[in-house]
């Protein structure tokens, strides 16, 4: 079977691609001379081919066209140089800014860390009374809701209840027994006992 009966069954593209392979095949082409000046290689093949061409001639061409790619290989190099430092100066920016973003992160977990650290605050039970005063003088001074907003506010004021509040329905015993721990400190503290 020939070629062109094996190139029917295939698609129209594939057949025109194996067309032009075979029909390349059948020409016979000097050797290709990989220069960027067309000029120069053409002008080689061109003595080389010659019959007529002296040794010196072609020895003067050759070396023409190795001038010729000897600057096209320096500039190249040039080029390569000059891409081998775009890329270290891209490469040290971007490690620098990752330095930058490795600094950001640690300070953030460093703060987290810190805050995790900070003690608990605890409120000083002399802060809700002054012990000079009478009981009498007290109570009509303080009434019940006075009594009730300082106590709300020094409940909201503790980590403790807040951390507390925080656990959901596992921290509702805990939270239960704070709160009553601290409406006695307050009822102490109102009828005029110290509680320490």
């Amino acid at each position: 079977m020939e070629s062109f009966d094996l190139n029917t069954s295939l698609p129209p593209r594939k057949r025109l691609l194996a067309g032009l392979k075979s029909g390349n095949l059948a020409h016979d082409f000097p050797f290709p001379i990989p220069l960027s000046s067309t000029d120069l290689g053409a002008r080689l093949r061109d003595v080389i081919n010659s019959t007529t061409a002296s040794p010196e001639e072609i020895i003067e061409v050759a070396n023409s066209v190795a001038l010729a790619a000897a600057d096209v290989a320096a500039n190249a190099r040039a080029v390569a140089i000059e891409k081998a430092a775009i890329a270290a100066k891209a490469r040290a920016s971007a490690k620098s800014a990752l330095e930058i973003l490795d600094k950001m992160a640690r300070r953030e977990r460093k703060g987290r860390q810190t805050k995790a650290k900070l003690k608990k605050k605890h409120v000083p039970v002399k802060l809700f009374y002054k012990t000079k005063r009478s009981v009498a003088s007290r109570e009509s001074l303080e009434n019940d809701e006075e009594i009730a907003r300082r106590l709300h506010s020094a409940m909201n004021s503790s980590r403790e209840f807040q951390k507390i509040s925080k656990k959901g329905i596992f921290g509702v015993v805990r939270m239960r027994e704070y709160l009553v721990s601290a409406i006695r400190n307050q009822l102490f503290l109102a009828v005029g006992y110290s509680v320490e």
